[in-house]
């Protein structure tokens, strides 16, 4: 081990770097057998900055010397004392498998490796790139602005230009043009975490075909109250149907223009204020649900800017839209095709929105993202593998879809995407019937390996065309696409689109009816009563019958969401629910009223969803810094309910469950909903449950991570909803109930 630490330290002090960086810090990359320990190395004088989920630990040390790590080698290769029966510190060093270091090469980024980069020489010297930079966490933040300001300083002395510098809570990444000579020194600086090329969206450009509708409804007059969504995208046109609904077009940086030169964010800025407007055509008027504002973030050309790196678009633009027209709600149909969720981790851009998330108690609305299913030769099966193809490695949420504060959203079909025309045509098939999963539509799991995406909403489909041997879908194939407005409007009104674009402002749409309802409601209720209120379509279920429930889980997430269901209670369904937060190990306890009605026979139904907004840090394999779980107890005292959690205070992670008769069997169970930051269960009763008594307790924990060094409170909103088949006067029961509490 002291040969692997003395090699490690003498292959980085032979790494080729400008004499301005030659100082005497270290990385060391350590394989851990069992636990990663990281406090052990914390303890140590070293700085942790990534763990991955194969117990490798990348470390930061500020000097060679390593002297505790080396007393600590030295006491265990010493005498075994005489009290104890194995060697000093033996707990720890026993689980240090292979000591290294990084090489220029590890700190490569997806998207260079994507591009054919390997190594470092395949930087050539007199060609210039444009690359972010990004940093470890290595120190506080101003730390590390100092050393970015020092490679920018080596950068623009050998004639490259900054673009940009984002040094945020965690995250701190420079964009610079340059040579690929600059570029290599840049690779062997210890602090370094990654060269990688700058993201691009996953917006694809295809004309729009006819598409006439004989009469489209005017859009009714718009409430005072409607919520405002932002839409981030490639701007919003003055549409007629939108025209009114428009609050501000601003672009981020201003240099971009507002008009939408691409059509993309037109079309998600319709589906944003109206859902699908085939489901109203047939009215009087268009309800809108909501105003919007066009951010426009994305060049002409469908590109992100190139002088700004995503960390500082986001957090610029975000910030000045909640400032400027309080908006809560934001809509990004935007990824980074070439960054697929690699091994349970998240990059800058998700960190920066889980940030944002939290800090401006904010929604958040992602697409999981476009993968077309089969190509080529294999374009048969495209039918014949589905739905299994949809848990392909290849197939997972690309970025930002991995973020755990922000809500991903991925696509169900609408319908089966054939049209009239289509009735005897052989040669065209049909993958996917209504409410089954969109064949385009991308999986999870997310950062660490919580439920990804967490709903899913309508967004189209795709036909197989034998003829043409290709995969239609909208705007070519209109039938196979939701319909909504277009951004070349004098010449076509409206348009149909496919992908789960369109199934994030779907679901932004829904939120903004639920924010209208409860405009004081905050992002961690409004996440909770969605949830409450999903269900997984049938169709869905059935198409995936054979898959484990918990494959399901990161096809389907929680389901689709019911914006009345969310909004309101009804006289046989009662939504209760509470905001809060927490301490580190801390817990509450909620008392539910469970009034006769719901206790006799028939069929009926508690469900119970938790939203939380944790902490996060993108190095960390425990990507999250808290966690929280809920026990719903029936059958016992109060009193007994907090005697048994307070004795398990400071006890791991999981819930110390009690016994199993006091426990409510909700499902899904622990071991599938504890890791999620938005969690939602139901349990079913058919026979009485008398015995159990009127009231009911929900347990909701708060387990301190990492963030337990912060002493951070954790805010998080519970939501109870209570149903019955029969049409029993619930409402009416437990509002007496909460009103003699009161």
């Amino acid at each position: 081990m002291r040969q692997e630490v003395d090699a490690a330290i003498q292959q980085q002090r032979e790494q080729q770097r400008p004499p301005r960086f030659v100082d005497p810090a270290l990385i060391l990359r350590v394989q851990m057998s069992g636990l990663t320990m990281e406090q052990d190395w914390e303890g140590l004088g070293l700085t942790v900055l990534s763990t991955d989920d194969d117990n490798t630990l990348v470390l930061f040390a500020s000097t060679y010397d390593l002297e505790e790590f080396r007393a600590r080698l030295d006491a265990y290769d010493g005498p075994i004392p005489d009290e104890q029966q194995n060697r000093r510190y033996a707990g720890f060093v026993d689980r240090i498998g292979d000591v290294g270091t990084i090489e220029p090469r590890d700190r490569l980024g997806v998207r260079a490796r994507e591009d054919g980069f390997v190594n470092v020489d395949d930087f050539q010297d007199d060609t210039e790139y444009v690359v972010d930079i990004e940093l470890w966490e290595f120190g506080p933040q101003a730390t590390r602005r100092t050393l970015a300001e020092r490679i920018i300083r080596w950068v623009e002395d050998q004639d490259g230009e900054l673009y940009d510098h984002y040094s945020g809570p965690s995250i701190t990444i420079i964009r610079v043009k340059t040579f690929g000579s600059t570029i290599r020194p840049i690779l062997a600086i210890p602090q370094v975490a990654f060269v990688d090329f700058p993201p691009e969206p996953d917006i694809t450009t295809d004309p729009p075909e006819e598409y006439a509708i004989d009469d489209v409804p005017p859009v009714a007059p718009l409430p005072d109250d409607l919520p405002v969504i932002a839409v981030l995208d490639t701007g919003v046109n003055d549409h007629p149907l939108l025209v009114d609904a428009i609050v501000a077009r601003e672009a981020f940086p201003a240099e971009l223009g507002d008009a939408d030169m691409n059509g993309h964010g037109t079309a998600v800025a319709g589906v944003a204020v109206f859902g699908d407007l085939r489901n109203q055509l047939d009215g009087l008027e268009l309800q809108p649900a909501a105003r919007i504002i066009s951010a426009k973030v994305v060049t002409d050309q469908a590109q992100f800017y190139d002088r700004r790196t995503l960390p500082t678009q986001m957090r610029i633009t975000i910030e000045r839209l909640r400032r400027n027209y309080d908006c809560r709600i934001f809509v990004l149909s935007l990824g980074d095709i070439k960054a697929n969720f690699e091994r349970g981790r998240v990059g800058p851009w998700a960190a920066t929105l889980d940030e944002l998330a939290r800090e401006l108690d904010i929604l958040i609305f992602v697409s999981a993202g476009n993968r077309d299913p089969r190509g080529g030769t294999r374009l048969e099966q495209a039918i014949t593998q589905y739905p299994g193809y949809l848990l392909e490695n290849g197939n997972r949420v690309c970025e930002p879809a991995g973020a755990v504060n922000a809500l991903t959203v991925g696509s169900i079909a609408h319908s089966n995407g054939l049209g009239p025309q289509h009735l005897f045509d052989a040669h065209t098939q049909a993958i996917t019937e209504p409410d089954e999963p969109s064949p385009f539509s991308r999986a999870g799991p997310g950062a660490g390996g919580i439920k990804k995406p967490d709903f899913v909403d309508y967004g189209g489909t795709l036909v197989f065309d034998g003829v043409a041997a290709r995969l239609q879908r909208a705007p070519a194939l209109p039938n196979a696409g939701v319909l909504t407005t277009n951004a070349d409007f004098l010449r076509q009104a409206v348009v149909s689109k496919t992908g789960t674009s369109f199934s994030a402002p779907h679901l932004a749409n829904k939120a903004a009816q639920v924010l209208r309802r409860h405009p004081d409601a905050s992002a961690n209720l409004v996440k909770a009563l969605m949830a409450s209120s999903a269900r997984v379509p049938e169709a869905a279920l059935r198409r995936l019958n054979g898959v484990a429930e918990a494959e399901q889980d990161q096809v389907l997430g929680n389901g689709l969401v019911s914006p009345a269901a969310a909004a309101f209670s009804d006289d046989h369904r009662v939504v209760l629910y509470a905001e809060d937060s927490l301490g580190m190990d801390q817990f509450a306890v909620y008392q539910v009223p469970i009034p006769a009605e719901f206790q006799g026979n028939g069929r009926r139904w508690v469900r119970v969803s938790l939203a939380f907004d944790p902490p996060v840090k993108r190095t960390r394999a425990e990507y999250t810094g808290t966690r929280m779980n809920y026990r719903l107890i029936r059958g016992c005292q109060i009193d007994e309910v907090f005697e048994h959690f307070r004795s398990h205070i400071g006890e791991a992670t999981g819930a110390p469950d009690m016994q199993s008769r006091f426990n409510c069997a909700l499902k899904p169970g622990p071991m599938r909903r504890d890791r999620n930051t938005l969690q939602t269960s139901s349990v079913k009763f058919t026979q009485d449950t008398v015995q159990y008594g009127t009231d009911y307790y929900l347990v909701v924990r708060c387990v301190g991570g990492w963030a337990a060094e912060q002493e951070v409170r954790q805010n998080y909103a519970i939501v109870v909803e209570l149903e019955h088949e029969a049409q029993v006067q619930l409402y009416a029961r437990i509002q007496e109930r909460v009103r003699l509490r009161l």
